[in-house]
């Protein structure tokens, strides 16, 4: 029999406790196996199925010292490196010193706060994941745009559109909140008259897989313009038609909002009517995009997200990018056709001059800065077109 001297625990020591294959208060390299069996056959034994002998006789000995189980971890893990070539080429390509040149600058990133909008990991993920290139095709149309120039606020963008743009070729735009990239769209007339290209952006995956079908010439992303200086996520509610409603399709569409920003409550009539859709999106900020597709001009900006513009303007780092003319639906919130002086006051401290607005309201402004198209405002005025927006909202 196995006795406790062999085992050199001390008299005291409780029982009922599992210890591993030797005990001690120093490591006592003494096998509690019987003593005919010895090696690699007590060891598949016990294994086997004589758990329950060492066990019984384990009881009776002293903890051992965790110490000892590492070292023995280690000395058994060491000898099978040694012996496989190709597992120790893996570790040895995982080293502790390339583990940590991976996970603490993420880890330090995060001790920081939200990544900012320039972080070169942030635009590399942008721009590997989520940004698709400029299609090649012929444009796959179905005359929806034409069918809606006369709706809405189309035909007001359009007239400012075209009067400062009409004679630019090979232009940047920007326009969040593209819908299905047809209809209603604000830079669709800009892409094939005159050769511009830029970004557009829609947040829900069923209405972008409309876009990417229509072949624009330009980038395309499921995302949404954050508004905040930092990427994240947020929740989208679309609306959607009731079984057995008659109505046109695409105007339920639009009505895509995100949930809490700064003027969504606008869009609660809507909840009552119709049918609630839910999607979650990833946001970027704007200059995010910009140092994407590197580049630092935008000359036109259309910005409508059902809510949250003014919020987005304000992650824009004007300093570092210049956006000749922005057209945005800003609501004051709940108050729909309301004119916003406050708003109009931050868009002028910026650096940006009112042209027109109607009565959604959807504001057109263009840089003060910018020569040609400031020329082209003075045509306006001695033609009569951009009467205040005061007058209009009165």
């Amino acid at each position: 029999m196995f006795t406790r001297a062999q085992c050199k625990c001390p008299p005291t020591e409780p029982r009922g406790r599992e210890l591993p294959l030797w005990c001690g208060s120093t490591v006592h390299r003494q096998w509690l196996w019987p003593r005919e069996e010895s090696g690699m056959t007590a060891t598949l034994h016990g294994l086997r199925g004589g758990g329950k002998i060492w066990r019984r006789r384990l009881a009776k000995c002293h903890p051992v010292v965790p110490l000892a189980g590492s070292l023995v971890l280690a000395t058994f893990f060491v000898v099978v490196i040694n012996r496989h070539p190709r597992l120790s080429q893996v570790l040895t390509n995982n080293s502790k010193e390339e583990l940590l040149q991976v996970s603490y600058p993420e880890l330090l990133h995060r001790l920081r706060g939200p990544l900012s909008a320039d972080d070169p990991q942030v635009v590399s993920e942008l721009f590997s994941r989520h940004l698709l290139p400029p299609s090649t095709l012929p444009y796959n149309l179905t005359g929806s745009f034409d069918q809606g120039i006369r709706k809405f606020s189309w035909p007001f963008i359009h007239r400012y559109v075209e009067h400062f743009f009409r004679e630019q070729r090979l232009g940047f735009f920007v326009e969040a909140g593209a819908l299905n990239g047809e209809l209603l769209s604000n830079t669709l007339w800009l892409e094939r008259s005159n050769n511009w290209t830029g970004l557009l952006v829609e947040p829900t995956a069923v209405t972008f897989r409309y876009l990417v079908w229509k072949r624009r010439r330009a980038w395309t992303s499921n995302t949404c313009l954050s508004s905040t200086t930092y990427p994240r996520e947020a929740v989208f509610e679309a609306t959607a038609q009731k079984k057995g409603e008659i109505a046109y399709p695409w105007f339920y569409r639009a009505e895509n909002f995100e949930i809490n920003p700064a003027g969504s409550g606008n869009f609660d009539w809507l909840l009552g009517s119709w049918s609630q859709e839910y999607t979650v999106a990833q946001c970027f900020p704007l200059w995010s995009y910009l140092l994407a597709l590197n580049t630092t001009t935008v000359d036109f900006f259309s910005l409508d997200t059902q809510g949250g513009e003014w919020d987005i303007l304000k992650t824009i780092p004007f300093d570092k990018v210049k956006i000749r003319a922005i057209v945005v639906e800003h609501y004051i919130k709940r108050q729909q056709g309301k004119y916003d002086p406050s708003f109009v006051s931050y868009m002028e401290g910026t650096g940006y001059h009112l042209v027109d607005c109607d009565e959604d309201p959807n504001y057109f402004f263009i840089l003060k800065s910018d020569v040609k198209l400031y020329q082209k405002l003075k045509l306006l005025k001695d033609t009569g077109i951009g009467d205040s927006c005061k007058k209009k909202l009165a």
